[in-house]
């Protein structure tokens, strides 16, 4: 570094350009004034900084806020499928812009390589996460899980708002691309998402919903809610009574399992009609087995979209450098599923390489060593199993009695009028359903 740097007279025209500018990509103002006083370097005021690097983005990325026309201009020569599999590219969008007070935008971002993974499964994840868009607009994300639970991201979308309107051209996106790129129609028939009526509605006006699979953890979130008023005592114990109604494996289990709830907390005589009506039903385990009965996969991964190219995402960028690294963030997805990579070699010329982070679809679960451990260890335990049509009934304690499992198998709680006494019937028998898939 020459003395003219340290010139304060030259420091917008020089020191700005070499300390500054580079750093100024991924580091706020005061991370910048730390790290110049940590190498000695005359720091502007704090105003003069931001200014600068309020001036320096314009320059780079234009205003934040973009009208309508340049949107369009940006889209539309990224509308164009490419040749490269791992080239994201912007599938569907539509807009209007006839009031500027209810103007509003769609587009959804996918690459070709994401967009063959979709006809793999027959569930889709869905969800809405904030505070990336500088203006405010939300980002809907989908995806599914693969047999050995494993989340895989379709693509993104943003939009104004996060309406059924919204969400619908999420999954019609979703269907076109397919139709269009794999030359297949698309029909999952499952959905895993919170409770958002927005996104059922959306789903069930592209495709044929059969099962509506509805978060736990949000479902227990809206049931804690609603026991807000409840004594602390007697709702810790009715909490502890509701997570051992989700675990259950069928749906009479769950209505008679409600019905003696009701009976045995009166106040909420209500439960049934608020926790077990078409649509907010999929919330225990037996809803559907062998699917998650969470979402979590799919919102687990908003933390890491955030955290994209050094927290970039976590910056609330205006809309346009939003969509220059959500293209960037697409590609990443993209490329785990390439089994090569580019590297350069030695001498700085692009070669092919196996690609050591290459991330596969599960067909069927993966049988690990500890999985084959703990079979051995529990089948030394010489536990008597009853087989009935294809279930296995195996008992929680050593010994089962015939009757007991007669009454399970066939679902006949008649007798049942207590809800302990029931409860604790339902959690003596475990229940192994053989997928023969």
């Amino acid at each position: 570094m020459t003395d003219e740097v340290h010139d304060h007279s030259k420091w917008e025209k020089q020191k700005t350009n070499y300390v500054i500018r580079e750093p100024a990509r991924n580091l706020k103002p005061s991370a910048i004034l730390d790290m110049l006083e940590k190498q000695k370097i005359e720091c502007p005021s704090k105003k003069k900084l931001n200014n600068f690097l309020a001036n320096y983005r314009r320059n780079e990325h234009g205003n934040k806020c973009i009208t309508m026309n340049e949107l369009v201009e940006y889209v539309t020569p990224r509308s164009r499928i490419p040749e490269d599999l791992d080239q994201p590219f912007i599938a569907a969008y539509e807009y209007d812009a006839s009031s500027i007070e209810k103007r509003w935008f769609r587009l959804f971002i996918t690459t070709k390589r994401l967009v063959k993974l979709v006809p793999k499964t027959k569930h889709v994840m869905a969800d809405a996460t904030y505070k990336l868009v500088y203006e405010g607009f939300p980002s809907l994300t989908i995806g599914t899980t693969d047999h050995n639970k494993n989340f895989h991201h379709f693509g993104i979308a943003v939009t104004t708002n996060e309406r059924t309107e919204d969400f619908e051209f999420l999954f019609k996106s979703i269907k076109k691309v397919v139709e269009e790129i794999v030359m297949i129609s698309l029909e999952p028939d499952t959905l895993i998402a919170d409770n958002a009526l927005e996104i059922t509605n959306g789903f069930s006006s592209v495709f044929n919903l059969k099962k509506r699979i509805n978060c736990w953890a949000h479902a227990l979130r809206l049931m804690d809610g609603e026991l807000k008023h409840v004594e602390k005592k007697t709702r810790d114990e009715i909490r502890k009574e509701i997570k051992s109604i989700q675990a259950l494996s069928t749906k009479i289990q769950l209505e008679k399992t409600i019905t003696l709830f009701q009976a045995k907390y009166k106040e909420h005589s209500d439960a049934k009609k608020n926790w077990c009506c078409d649509g907010k039903k999929g919330w225990y385990e037996g809803y559907y087995i062998g699917k998650l009965s969470t979402s979590n996969a799919l919102e687990s991964k908003h933390r890491s979209i955030k955290d994209f190219g050094y927290n970039r995402l976590r910056k609330r960028l205006p809309l346009k450098q939003c969509l220059d690294e959500m293209f960037n963030l697409v590609e990443k997805w993209s490329k785990r599923y390439n089994p090569v990579t580019q590297v350069l070699d030695g001498n700085n010329e692009t070669i092919q390489v196996p690609n050591e982070n290459f991330e596969i679809f599960y067909s069927k679960p993966i049988i690990t060593t500890k999985d084959w451990t703990d079979a051995y260890q529990w089948q030394r335990l010489d536990k008597r199993v009853i087989k009935i049509g294809s279930n296995y009934f195996v008992p929680e304690r050593f010994s089962i009695d015939d009757n007991e499992v007669k009454t399970y198998a066939t679902d006949n709680f008649d007798n049942f009028t207590d809800f302990d006494e029931f409860i604790q019937n339902i959690n003596s028998i475990n229940v192994i359903q053989v997928n023969r898939d």
